[in-house]
């Protein structure tokens, strides 16, 4: 008898594979994030890989993945402090983590979604 074992990145390139073919080219609704770096400890940790959705945006207490506004280039994850008018504010779970207070408060277009993992 054969058995296949999927290990936890195909796992989930078959489930987006799945969403693709049956939702016309949503993937992006679902992907995948790694954490690099502290500011979010002990929420998150370096290194580890995370689910994360763009069907759902965040609330407030939610983690979220965003485009830098003063680099939209770098990817952050993020606790949601606030929610705001003209966007997100957002906050660090460690003193040292970088902040609403040094790139300033996110616009909606560059939310990428909710990261799922600890305390969602």
């Amino acid at each position: 008898m054969n058995r296949t074992v999927h290990s936890q990145k195909s796992y989930f390139d078959l489930l987006k594979w799945n969403f693709n073919r049956y939702y016309g080219g949503l993937s992006s609704l679902l992907f995948m994030v790694r954490v690099e770096g502290e500011s979010i400890w002990p929420a998150f940790v370096s290194g580890r890989h995370y689910v994360a959705s763009a069907l759902f945006r965040p609330r407030a207490g939610d983690f979220a993945v965003f485009r830098n506004p003063r680099d939209p280039s770098r990817i952050f994850v993020k606790k949601v402090q606030e929610i705001r008018d003209e966007g997100y504010v957002m906050a660090s779970t460690v003193s040292w983590g970088s902040s609403s207070d040094y790139f300033g408060i996110v616009p909606r277009h560059l939310i990428l979604g909710k990261i799922y993992g600890a305390g969602n």
